[in-house]
């Protein structure tokens, strides 16, 4: 995926390309050697809470752009349908963006929308 922008771990920010769209994530590589642990992922979070991350499989971290006033109506509205569904169905537990999921293959990503089946949540660790 083609980024507008990215960030080194050293923190020195390429510019922006002709043209580019700031509604794309900012992309910050760290070396293969060291990425952020989870533990550092979720004190970045705490205290940048203006901001949204993702980390990648590869370690990169995500700044998520904002979604803006119709991408923020369309979440709200997917949640609401997704919730609906979930409670009728009655079987799991519907999360926000706000949640993030740590996946199988390191990354970390909070989408949209999601839906756990009950099982799955009860068989993780507190």
């Amino acid at each position: 995926m083609a980024y507008p922008g990215s960030m080194s771990a050293s923190g020195s920010v390429s510019a922006l390309a002709p043209g580019a769209k700031l509604d794309a994530p900012l992309v910050i590589h760290y070396p293969k050697r060291r990425g952020l642990s989870d533990d550092e992922l979720l004190e970045l979070s705490a205290l940048n809470r203006d901001l949204r991350f993702e980390r990648t499989a590869s370690g990169d971290l995500l700044v998520m752009a904002p979604t803006g006033i119709e991408g923020s109506n369309l979440d709200s509205e997917i949640n609401m349908q997704l919730r609906q569904w979930a409670k009728r169905d009655g079987r799991g537990t519907v999360f926000s963006s706000a949640g993030g999921f740590k996946l199988p293959n390191g990354a970390v990503r909070a989408p949209d929308a999601s839906w756990v089946l009950q099982s799955r949540l009860d068989a993780l660790s507190k």
